[in-house]
């Protein structure tokens, strides 16, 4: 029943009420609120509070209505803390609405000592209507205490409002009024006469109590007469459904608005936030309007089409993502797999190199300890062997005429310039020798003859291997290059994604628990 009620209320709010209930429950932050309310108490013809609630109204005139409904719902549910849902049917949003106004009435029982005492003396009423009558109560007291305490002439003027409400009233209830009051006329003179001996409160409890199932309509019309009287010169019209506009001074510190039933609710809980205090009377502000006149069952259906649009743009940005993130994973498989295939090849090319040096030296071992001369290779392999077998000669000697020595000290001397000589020219027939020992093996490498042949091979093998290995390593690093590219783009692509999805998280409250 309460999801219920507070479900039919909201959706049936439209217009200036609507988008007034929006900008006081998503809008105005509590520096707007002081600010305004400082401005309101020096000395002005405007009232600045309600100058700037106009023109936050005015700017929500093309803001379709169930795209309010559904924010007001969804800011109320995230002060609550409370989880998102699913809002596809009439139940789902029901359910949800009672969520709401449950979680409400528990935070204002634990906020106010007061209620939390009416709240257990009514322990039979529902949530929802426990609230609503707790702070139509206190209106009410409010509104005795400055009606009590106002001049002759302003009570005057009340009165006469009272009396033509009454004088509406069917004569069965007017008839009951009369018994209670222990008078037989109610008109403005008996009127005026118990307010002056017994106050206000005899006169508000009399006909609130005995206006029966019309108890919302009752005590909203006894506030609403109250515009005018109190200095309220704006026409409540423009604003709710109500013919009045009533405003009630509760606090010299925070004033709150409410405008469901007749105006401005000033509650005092100064120790806790502004936006959980103004909860309970948002929740009146939506409601009070419903409960005070018949009203057909209004469909949900425009506010749940504007959850599902937003539902169904969340489900295409998440199914967007899972896509993008699947993309990465295989790219970075593929990427992953790409460089284990580079690092083989390399690996294999080393290896290959490894074998090509080790079958070299053997070959070059062999090439030192055989008889060049009858090799048959090729007539440049000949040539240099001749060269090679000369200059082998050429050591030789030099090495064999270090062996002589000369007697005494010039000999020695002159066999030790000698023997430096020696060392330089023994040195440059080695290099030449190494020089011609490469070229010796590169006819042999390039030849056909059998000597040499399983080196050969082998090291043939290998530098084909080598070769292919290369052209494949360069396949792959492409491949890992436009895998990166694409990795990028996906991953560009990716953070505009999530951020398109986290606003709209920030916007509809709730979505990625749905």
């Amino acid at each position: 029943m309460n999801g219920h009620i507070f479900a039919q209320a909201l959706c049936s709010l439209h217009g200036k009420d609507l988008r007034t209930v929006y900008v006081l429950c998503c809008d105005i932050g509590i520096m707007d609120l002081l600010g305004s309310k400082i401005q309101d108490l020096l000395p002005s013809d405007t009232n600045h509070f309600i100058q700037k609630l106009e023109e936050k109204v005015t700017d929500l005139q093309h803001t379709s209505d169930e795209e309010l409904q559904l924010q007001i719902l969804l800011v109320m549910a995230k002060r609550l803390e409370l989880r998102g849902a699913h809002l596809s049917t009439d139940q789902e949003l029901e359910d949800y609405a009672s969520q709401v106004v449950i979680m409400a009435e528990r935070r204002m029982a634990e906020q106010n000592s007061h209620y939390n005492s009416y709240k257990n003396n009514n322990a039979e009423t529902l949530p929802l209507q426990s609230m609503i009558r707790f702070q139509i109560d206190q209106l009410l007291q409010l509104a005795v205490k400055e009606i009590d305490s106002a001049s002759t002439e302003a009570q005057s003027e009340y009165v006469h409002k009272v009396e033509r409400f009454v004088q509406a009233m069917p004569e069965e209830q007017q008839a009951q009024i009369k018994q209670r009051l222990g008078v037989d006329q109610l008109t403005n003179k008996m009127l005026q006469t118990i307010v002056a001996t017994s106050g206000a409160s005899v006169l508000f409890a009399t006909i609130v109590e005995l206006s029966g199932f019309a108890f919302y309509t009752t005590a909203t019309s006894l506030l609403a007469s109250l515009a005018g009287v109190f200095g309220i010169t704006l026409s409540f019209g423009a604003y709710t459904a109500l013919t009045s506009f009533v405003a009630v001074l509760a606090s010299p510190v925070f004033v709150l608005p409410f405008l469901a039933g007749g105006g401005f609710f000033l509650y005092s809980s100064q120790n806790q936030k502004l936006q959980n205090r103004m909860l309970p009377i948002l929740i009146l502000q939506i409601t009070l309007p419903a409960l005070s006149r018949r009203q057909e069952i209004v469909s949900y259906t425009p506010l749940l089409t504007a959850w599902k649009v937003n539902h169904d743009q969340y489900q295409s940005l998440r199914n967007e993502i899972r896509a993008i993130d699947r993309i990465l994973e295989d790219g970075a498989e593929q990427i992953a797999l790409l460089m284990e295939g580079i690092q083989r090849s390399e690996k294999s090319i080393f290896q290959n190199n490894m074998s090509i040096e080790d079958s070299s030296v053997t070959l070059k071992t062999k090439l030192t300890q055989s008889d060049l001369e009858h090799l048959q290779v090729s007539d440049r392999f000949a040539g240099l062997a001749a060269r090679y077998i000369q200059i082998s000669r050429e050591a030789g000697s030099i090495k064999q005429s270090q062996q002589y020595n000369e007697a005494g000290l010039m000999g020695w001397i002159r066999h030790q310039v000698k023997s430096v000589s020696n060392h330089i020219d023994l040195s440059e027939l080695k290099r030449r020798q190494n020089e011609l020992l490469n070229k010796l093996l590169n006819e042999v490498l390039a030849g056909t003859q059998e000597w040499g042949r399983e080196e050969r091979e082998r090291i043939y093998i290998a530098k084909q291997n080598n070769q292919d290995l290369r052209h494949n390593v360069v396949k792959l690093q492409r491949e890992l290059a436009d895998y990166g590219s694409q990795q990028e783009r996906q991953q560009t692509k990716l953070t505009d994604l999530r951020k398109e999805q986290k606003r709209l998280e920030l916007r509809i409250y709730g979505m990625e628990n749905t």
